[in-house]
C-alpha cells in the first residue's frame, strides 16, 4: 500500500513517518555498531532509536497534517535543518570552542534545564574549580551529545530520501553550517560580556561600542534561511547569505577588541 501511495505521490501520514524512521533508525544503528561500536558504549542501556524518534515526533505530527506531499517534503527538509542546527552547535562546543567561553554558553543551557551542566557547575563551585576544569568535562559531555545528534540527523535525512527521493541541496547545507557556526562563535563572546560584572575590564572596551541587537538579527536570518529551504527559494537563501556577512561587519572592530581583552583566540 505504501509503495502505491508513493507512486501516486499521495501525502504521507504521521504513522508513515514514524514507521519509516523507526526502520531506518534501527538499521543505521546496527550498521554503525558493526563497524565501530561506540554509540552503545556512550549510551549504555538506552534505546537510541526511541530517544531519537521521541525528539522528532512533534515535527512528524506537524508534517503529517499537511495536505500536499510536495509541501511535506520541503517542510521536512526545514525540520531537518532545525535539528542540524543543534548538531552544528554541539560540534563547536565539543571540539573548537575556547575553554573560557564554555561556561558562558552553559549558563543559558542550565537555565533551559540541563541537569548535567547544572550539577557540574555546582560541583565546580563547591570545589572552587576553574573554567579549565569545568570546560574539560563539559566538552566531553558535548561530544557525547554531538555523536547522538549526528546519528539522529543521519536517520532523519535517510527518511526524507526514502520517502521523497534525494531532494536536499548539499550546497545549501554547507552554507547553513557556515552561518550557524559563525553565529555560535559570536554568541559565546556576547554571552561572556552580558554575564560579566560591570567592573570587569572586558566591558569597558567592548560593550559600549557593540550593537547587541545583532544577536537576534543573526537568529532571524537563520530562520529565514530555513524558510527559504521550505519554500524551495534559492532567492531567499542567497539573500540571507548576502546579508549575514554584512551584518557581521558592523560590529567587527568592537568584536575584535573584545576577543583580545578576553583572551579568546
Amino acid at each position: 500500500m505504501y509503495l502505491i501511495r508513493k507512486f501516486l505521490r499521495l501525502k504521507v501520514s504521521e504513522a508513515d513517518l514514524v514507521r519509516n524512521f523507526e526502520i531506518s533508525a534501527h538499521s543505521i544503528l546496527s550498521m554503525t555498531e558493526r563497524k565501530i561500536p561506540f554509540l552503545t558504549k556512550l549510551f549504555p542501556g538506552e534505546d537510541l532509536p526511541a530517544v531519537a524518534l521521541n525528539s522528532l515526533k512533534p515535527a512528524f505530527e506537524e508534517v503529517g497534517k499537511l495536505e500536499s506531499r510536495k509541501v511535506q517534503a520541503r517542510k521536512l527538509l526545514g525540520k531537518h535543518l532545525q535539528s542540524k542546527q543543534e548538531e552544528i552547535c554541539l560540534k563547536y562546543f565539543g571540539h573548537d570552542c575556547p575553554d573560557i567561553l564554555l561556561p558562558a554558553y552553559s549558563i543559558g543551557l542550565i537555565e533551559n534545564g540541563d541537569q548535567f551542566l547544572n550539577a557540574l557547575a555546582l560541583k565546580m563551585e563547591q570545589n572552587e574549580g576553574g573554567h579549565e576544569q569545568f570546560s574539560k568535562t563539559a566538552k566531553a559531555y558535548f561530544k557525547k551529545k554531538y555523536f547522538f545528534e549526528t546519528y539522529k540527523n543521519n536517520v532523519f535525512l535517510c527518511l526524507i530520501n526514502e520517502l521523497f527521493g534525494k531532494i536536499d541541496n548539499q550546497d545549501d547545507v554547507r552554507r547553513f553550517e557556515i552561518i550557524v557556526t559563525e553565529h555560535v562563535k559570536k554568541l559565546g563572546v556576547e554571552l561572556l560580556v552580558k554575564n560579566s560584572g560591570k567592573d570587569e575590564h572586558i566591558i569597558s572596551s567592548f560593550a559600549d561600542g557593540y550593537d547587541f541587537s545583532e544577536t537576534q538579527k543573526r537568529i532571524d536570518l537563520i530562520s529565514r534561511f530555513i524558510q527559504g529551504v521550505e519554500l524551495n527559494s534559492e532567492k531567499v537563501i542567497d539573500q540571507v547569505c548576502e546579508e549575514f556577512p554584512n551584518l557581521l561587519l558592523k560590529n567587527h572592530e568592537a568584536f575584535q577588541s573584545m576577543m583580545i581583552d578576553a583572551g579568546v583566540k
